[in-house]
């Protein structure tokens, strides 16, 4: 009790200090001597692990001594690496995790400033080749925690130490994959674990790749995003396949996109084998298919890039005529839910990219079936399929490289976008607007969000107000406040009344019925009514 009490209230100097004398010996490899089992001992009654490790990692990016809060340092990062090294050698079940866990915690504080100095550590820090090395290496380890801390710990020190430190994470960490990948190939009986350490080594290259373009351009020279597109087409490992298609996705969509990691996406040797697995040249992977045409749904939502997805997207007709197919083909072998679902998203992220391939969507009876019929039971289904109008209709903004809103590029024409709307109803054999507000009426909350959010992109959209504001319901729907109850749907319908009063319709409608909205609008999407009552007496 003693011991635990003095291990929770030592002060850093005073571990430092053992750990200092601890470090002495081990550099004189003395690590089989009684003495530096004596000075083990004593750390040990002096910190618990966790305390430990938190001083020794705070020293693990200086190279040699420095001005530190507690005073002056007395390790060097190779000594808190080496005592560091011999504690989890010694104890790997005390130690291992709480190291992981300390280096990761200093090496995600680096770029943040010292409340006290304001100084920005990573200014002085440094990474050397033998700590780098000791990192990488964890990835290959047996523990999950201690190499999702090192993968963690990775991409933090390149975020904070820069461009040359994000080339060499990625060199490394390229070294440790293709080397896993060689051997797994020669020593088939090692496949499985060695598949472990590649799709760590995969995760860990998706982060680093997607910091900036000098990642991206050491990852390629590397030859890390081969090694990625190897396990793309690895048929004999469908989860192997899922897990790098969904790196891919984590590729497309995390933001913001850069010109390097676009073009490379859109090349050509990425998307053909996309393509093919979700069924360009004939039935649909049976596995990954649906992984592969959702992966494809991601790409399209790159529609803001340019150049680089100009060739997904209409100026090269072969490959849009691949995906047309690949469309075709995953529908008419699509069962289930899930494949409905990845459907609905590529063929709607597809259309909302490029007016060339809203137009094939439109004219192609199975397409436009496939997305837009609403003879399903399931409310949230439904939901989906508005929702993915909607999106089509007013694609949300993207963020740049320099962090600015920008619009998607190439969205096509009011006159086109209000086809898609005619089509929901052609498609089900009724208006579009009564299919709309009728679900607008649902007792399903998710139905009535789905269709606010369908009626908000039309108001917004050229003559779209004005088709909504002919139905006769429409106006009715717009001022009828009592019947939604939910916080999100009182929000989404009042959207619905500010995009009617900012669109082009406004000049057309009646003096009373622009009062009658702004008053709406100004009260906002909460307001009740409150009528007051007057307390009936005797007399």
């Amino acid at each position: 009790a003693v011991a635990t009490a003095a291990a929770t209230t030592a002060s850093d100097d005073a571990v430092l200090s053992l750990l200092t004398k601890l470090a002495d010996l081990i550099s004189q490899e003395k690590q089989e001597t009684s003495e530096i089992q004596a000075a083990h001992r004593s750390v040990s009654r002096l910190a618990s692990s966790h305390h430990t490790t938190d001083v020794l990692a705070r020293h693990l990016f200086f190279a040699g001594p420095a001005a530190s809060a507690g005073g002056s340092q007395r390790l060097s990062g190779s000594e808190s690496l080496a005592t560091l090294t011999y504690l989890v050698a010694t104890d790997a079940q005390k130690y291992l995790k709480p190291s992981s866990r300390s280096v990761r915690s200093v090496a995600e504080s680096l770029g943040a400033p010292d409340p006290s100095t304001g100084v920005v550590p990573a200014t002085q820090a440094q990474l050397s080749d033998e700590i780098l090395a000791a990192f990488v290496s964890q990835l290959g380890g047996p523990d999950v925690e201690s190499a999702d801390n090192a993968a963690a710990t990775l991409v933090a020190l390149a975020k904070a130490l820069g461009p040359t430190v994000v080339v060499r994470c990625v060199e490394s960490v390229s070294s440790l994959w293709d080397t896993a990948t060689n051997t797994s190939q020669n020593k088939p009986d090692q496949k499985r674990a060695l598949s472990t350490v590649s799709v760590r080594c995969a995760s860990t290259i998706v982060d680093l790749v997607c910091l900036g373009d000098a990642s991206m351009d050491a990852a390629v020279k590397a030859g890390a995003m081969d090694l990625l597109l190897g396990l793309v087409s690895d048929g004999d490992d469908p989860l192997m396949q899922m897990s790098a298609l969904d790196l891919l996705e984590t590729m497309a969509t995390r933001l913001p996109i850069h010109g390097s990691r676009a073009q490379w996406l859109f090349d050509r040797k990425v998307l053909t084998p996309l393509l093919e697995m979700a069924g360009s040249t004939g039935s649909p992977d049976p596995i990954c298919g649906g992984n592969a045409l959702r992966t494809l749904s991601s790409f399209c939502k790159l529609a803001h890039v340019p150049q680089e997805a100009s060739s997904l997207f209409g100026n090269d007709s072969e490959l849009l005529g691949d995906f047309h197919r690949a469309l075709h083909c995953f529908e008419e072998h699509s069962s289930g839910e899930n494949d409905r679902l990845a459907f609905i998203d590529a063929v709607s992220s597809w259309s909302a990219a490029s007016p060339d391939a809203l137009t094939l969507v439109i004219d192609d009876p199975l397409l436009r079936e496939g997305w837009l019929s609403l003879s399903v039971s399931q409310p949230k289904l439904k939901s989906v399929i508005l929702y993915s109008v909607a999106t089509c209709i007013d694609p949300p903004s993207q963020v740049d490289t320099s962090g600015d809103t920008v619009m998607a590029s190439n969205v096509p024409s009011n006159q086109l976008l209000m086809r898609l709307f005619d089509c929901l109803g052609a498609v089900n054999g009724k208006d579009g607007t009564d299919i709309v507000l009728s679900a607008a009426d649902s007792s399903f909350v998710e139905l009535r969000l789905g269709a606010y959010a369908l009626l908000n992109a039309v108001a917004k959209r050229g003559t779209g107000a004005q088709v909504l504001l002919s139905h006769n319901s429409f106006y009715e729907f717009l001022v009828t406040r009592e019947k939604e109850s939910t916080k999100l749907g009182k929000e989404a319908k009042h959207a619905i009344v500010e995009a009617v009063l900012c669109s082009d319709a406004r000049p057309l409608l009646a003096d009373s019925i622009v009062t009658t909205l702004e008053k709406i609008a100004q009260q906002g999407p909460h307001y009740v009514n409150v009528s007051s009552y007057e307390l009936a007496t005797e007399s």
